[in-house]
């Protein structure tokens, strides 16, 4: 038994569920195809099962989705639940969605159809005997040329319909009538081929018009940045990165990488981030399309819970913050500092681009953390761009007045394999007005000769 649900109609198998979009609110999707929405909506809906595949009936202006449920029903807590869900999801995306649930994809369609049938779920094969023959005749997709003829005879039902003849409704309304009524009750096998989602997103749009303003580029882009949305959400996955590539002639296209600092599946963020960069460094010359690409995807951070709801939505806006300062100053002048294997204080760290996952609170030493570094002194705050030499009275270092060493010292040996080896000995001092300071005996090893420095000021 299976249960099918079916989107633009969402129909589900086992206990199959059809559901019809409609497109009630004017909303981005209105710059899509009905096609390119169709397989838009078929990779959205990829979140719920993975059996999911479009329904496009010959000479008919209907057209949708339908999506074999059975097998996710207990990882969504059932079908209710499921429902539920694609109501919300779809009403979030700005489309009402009319629904039907049924066992066979056909029946799933017919409910989705006939608005009076949405709270009807057939999940019993006799409910199909009992419920389909009081439907209408004009649920039946084959049925739809023949609505006046139908009419005509005094046939206004399925079950009116079944009580002619098999051979004069094939000869009078042709043999596809017949399958899609057979299919429906579950007498005839049904055949879906699925949807199956590329790896990677790759989408072109010829723009209506050549231009380099800002808004005629955004609008464009939004046809692209919709279905792969659509598509990320599908695979429950986000991205930090997207390639533009806008094309000028022929012979000369221009690309730009557009960053964000967590990742995303957001249509708005995205556009955002577009217009930031393009307001940045606009384009010279005319476009005549855009393609964009999509290969490297991330797990959808939004879609995991959390034990304290307030830490994803303070994480979503420092990420935001992010994504606004790189697009418009530039990812060269948003860095941070990140660690580096290097034992030497100066090169310890460099200068990286900031993501939200790189830059995250310090974690403070513990006295566990100590005890496990025993010969580790304390590290200043302040360290000098480049170590400045001290002076000598009597073989100690002066600075303003003779230093008294506190602690050390902690040897610091490293760079013999790449022909630049230091070897230094590091102290904690105080000199005259009380100040702590970070100071190191450096040795040359081939003439074991020592000079000194100051390094760092303890604030």
């Amino acid at each position: 038994m299976k249960q099918a649900t079916s989107v633009g109609n969402i129909s589900t198998e086992p206990a199959p569920a059809s559901a019809e979009l409609a497109a009630n609110k004017a909303l981005p999707f209105k710059t899509l195809s009905d096609e390119a929405l169709l397989l838009s909506l078929a990779h959205w809906a990829y979140q719920f099962t993975p059996s999911v595949c479009l329904h496009r009936p010959r000479g008919l202006n209907q057209s949708g989705i339908f999506l074999e449920v059975a097998p996710s029903l207990r990882l969504f807590g059932g079908l209710p639940a499921l429902c539920t869900r694609l109501l919300e999801g779809l009403g979030t995306l700005g489309y009402s969605l009319s629904y039907g649930v049924s066992l066979t994809a056909s029946s799933a369609w017919w409910l989705a159809k006939y608005p009076s049938t949405q709270q009807i779920r057939i999940t019993e094969r006799s409910a199909l005997q009992s419920l389909l023959p009081s439907l209408p005749v004009s649920v039946l997709d084959q049925a739809t040329p023949h609505l006046k003829t139908l009419e005509s005879c005094g046939i206004r039902s399925v079950g009116e319909l079944l009580q002619l003849p098999r051979d004069g409704i094939a000869r009078r309304f042709g043999p596809a009538l017949l399958t899609e009524i057979d299919q429906a009750f579950a007498w005839k096998p049904e055949v879906h081929v699925w949807v199956e989602p590329p790896p990677v997103f790759q989408m072109q749009r010829e723009m209506p018009f050549h231009t380099t303003h800002i808004a005629g580029l955004l609008r464009c882009a939004e046809q692209l940045l919709i279905p792969l949305c659509l598509w990320l959400q599908g695979r429950r996955a986000a991205t930090r990165i997207l390639q533009w590539r806008f094309r000028h002639s022929q012979d000369f296209a221009s690309e730009r990488s557009v960053r964000s600092a967590e990742p995303q599946n957001n249509v708005q963020a995205w556009l955002q981030l577009l217009q930031d960069e393009l307001t940045r460094q606009p384009l010279t010359k005319e476009a005549c399309d855009i393609a964009l690409n999509v290969t490297e995807l991330e797990t959808d951070i939004n879609n995991t819970g959390s034990l304290f709801p307030g830490q994803q939505e303070q994480a979503q806006a420092w990420g935001q913050l992010l994504n606004r300062l790189q697009a418009r100053l530039g990812a060269e002048h948003t860095q941070c500092i990140a660690s580096q294997a290097d034992a030497r204080p100066e090169k310890a760290h460099r200068q990286t681009a900031l993501e939200l996952s790189t830059h995250q609170p310090a974690r403070k030493h513990t006295e566990n953390t100590v005890l496990r570094n025993p010969l580790r002194l304390p590290r200043p705050l302040w360290l000098l761009e480049k170590p400045s030499r001290l002076r000598l009275e009597k073989d100690m270092p002066c600075q303003q007045g003779k230093l008294s060493m506190l602690a050390g010292p902690e040897r610091i040996q490293f760079g013999w394999w790449d022909g630049s080896a230091t070897v230094r000995d590091y102290f904690i001092a105080q000199d005259i007005d009380q100040s702590q300071l970070w100071v190191y005996r450096e040795i040359e090893p081939a003439t074991q000769r020592s000079r000194w420095y100051l390094q760092g000021l303890f604030a």
